[in-house]
């Protein structure tokens, strides 16, 4: 595993070398200083269980390229091999290489300009790694999935933009949960099409492991093995989904059954429809409205209107019922979050760990 990790690392068992990985390199938290590779100025880089000092000044996108390759290229060619790159772009805070910036002279906008260039440093790396299992003459044989994990905040910053879906990151609407991916290889049956099914990015799961030759034994999964679906552009086995459930009132959750989607509670203050600031109103112009509401119910038809233009709630108010249902039937399952920290307590602080982000605090 080459990159981010973000699922926790109180413990040693909770690192990717104690979950499955026979090798890391990256880091542990959800952000950092691309140059630094720091979180508030202490260390966050490591190989597998050792903190890496070597690299201040590296941009993380040319780190992380390097150090996939390096695994292609000493990766014994008689063996399966699962690479797995969480690259750090394009993830706040905005920096990169002054080449990719001046690519984009032609965006006013300073900070989008950097984020557009972040993208592009992104594709620089992804292409440097395909070329890598092209030379090591394992490209033939290996399945290629790309896939962003959220929808771009949207805010002076950051000037993320999920034009022409509705939101933002941290949102519920389809522009905080729609992402782009692609997957590319000689064993899909079909190629060159746009799949329009439903899937979870869950559904990875049991899809890699069934492709793998693996066998899954939990009956209890939330994925759904999906490589019949993709590789053959078949109708998606998926008919459901919950973007999120929680057992606090009012907060924001919603659920997809079929075609239509429910959100419900206070999902953050505004929702907007932003066209990208580069298109100088070509697209129109943005719209937004509040989305603070406790009591808030939007219901959208996803396949008709995946820009969720139209709430159908009180038009439809059987379907809210119906989904309303469902979704409570999902939170009789819900499972609180664990956290085994020493509440009120700094025993996770680097400074006990010679400045390290690192495990053995809980």
């Amino acid at each position: 595993m080459v990159g981010k990790w973000d699922l926790g690392f109180c413990k040693e068992e909770y690192t990717p070398t104690r979950r499955g990985f026979d090798k890391f390199y990256g880091y542990y938290l959800a952000s950092g200083d691309h140059y630094k590779h720091s979180f508030a100025e202490s260390l966050d880089l490591h190989d597998n269980m050792k903190p890496d000092w070597h690299q201040n000044g590296t941009y993380s996108t040319y780190l992380y390229t390097g150090k996939a390759v390096e695994f292609i290229d000493n990766h014994d060619k008689t063996k399966p091999m699962f690479l797995y790159v969480a690259y750090q772009n394009v993830h706040s805070p905005l920096q990169v290489p002054q080449i990719y910036v001046d690519m984009y002279r032609s965006v006013q906008n300073k900070n989008r300009r950097k984020l557009l260039g972040m993208v592009s440093a992104l594709d620089d790396g992804v292409g440097k790694v395909v070329q890598a299992l092209k030379r090591n003459g394992m490209l033939e044989n290996t399945l290629i999935v790309f896939s962003s994990d959220n929808g771009g905040p949207q805010h002076d910053r950051f000037e993320g933009n999920n034009w022409p879906l509705l939101g933002k990151k941290h949102q519920l609407f389809e522009g905080g949960t729609r992402v782009v991916g692609f997957v590319h290889g000689d064993m899909l049956h079909k190629s060159g099409y746009r799949y329009h099914g439903m899937m979870h990015f869950v559904d990875w799961y049991p899809t890699l492991v069934g492709l793998a030759g693996g066998q899954l034994t939990d009956q209890e999964i939330d994925g759904i093995d999906m490589w019949k679906a993709l590789s053959m552009n078949r109708p998606s086995p998926r008919k459901e989904f919950v973007y999120n459930v929680i057992d606090q009132p009012h907060l924001c959750e919603a659920i997809r059954v079929g075609d239509y989607k429910l959100t419900k509670g206070s999902c953050g203050d505004y929702a907007c429809w932003l066209p990208p600031p580069e298109t100088e109103g070509k697209l129109g112009e943005s719209q937004c409205f509040s989305v603070s509401r406790l009591d808030g119910l939007y219901l959208y038809n996803i396949k008709d209107d995946p820009t969720e233009h139209h709430n159908l709630a009180e038009e439809m108010p059987d379907k809210v019922r119906i989904l309303t249902a469902r979704l409570q039937e999902y939170k009789k399952k819900y499972v609180s979050s664990f956290n085994n920290s020493k509440t009120g307590t700094e025993d996770w602080h680097p400074r006990n760990f010679g400045g390290v982000w690192s495990p053995g605090w809980c």
